[in-house]
């Protein structure tokens, strides 16, 4: 976990994965992933939203994002869980009127640690990610009320077993 953590924030640090993805592999268990497959910045957010989706289960990723909110959960909800929002990824389709965003975000009941990651903090965040749940919303075009723009959201998710697995992008 800690030479993971070091690699990661290496990455993140130089901004450029080439060496890496030519020369490692990472063994998870069972599991190969080489470099290209494991690690996606925000602008490869829907590439891993397609990985997470053609998956029988999780799939061990890094994400690399910016904190954009924190969630607390409501009073009386019996899961109790916060959520570390990022910047999502933003994406034209190809479709007149249609967008989609990605949105990850990361689930823990230890509230104070999730909020001691600051809003506009560079994270880095890994582990077993699953692929939430899409939804769909529809508004009239704000010029045009004959037509309609859709939003797609597409949400990846992770709820880490260990503090290390979120870190500061220093």
């Amino acid at each position: 976990l800690r030479t993971l953590t070091d690699l990661l924030i290496l990455q993140a640090m130089c901004e450029d994965d080439t060496l890496l993805t030519a020369q490692l592999t990472l063994r998870l268990g069972k599991k190969r992933v080489d470099w290209a497959n494991f690690l996606y910045g925000q602008d490869r957010y829907d590439e891993a939203w397609e990985r997470l989706g053609s998956a029988s289960s999780e799939l061990p990723l890094a994400l690399l994002g910016t904190v954009r909110s924190h969630r607390t959960p409501q009073p009386g909800d019996p899961h109790r869980v916060t959520f570390l929002n990022c910047a999502p990824k933003y994406q034209h389709t190809g479709v007149t009127d249609r967008r989609d965003f990605y949105e990850v975000s990361v689930g823990h009941t230890d509230t104070a640690w999730l909020k001691s990651f600051p809003v506009g903090a560079e994270i880095v965040m890994f582990g077993l990610w699953r692929q939430g749940r899409s939804s769909t919303a529809s508004r009239p075009h704000p010029t045009d009320p004959r037509r309609t723009i859709t939003s797609i959201t597409h949400k990846l998710a992770l709820r880490p077993s260990f503090t290390g697995q979120l870190r500061v992008v220093e």
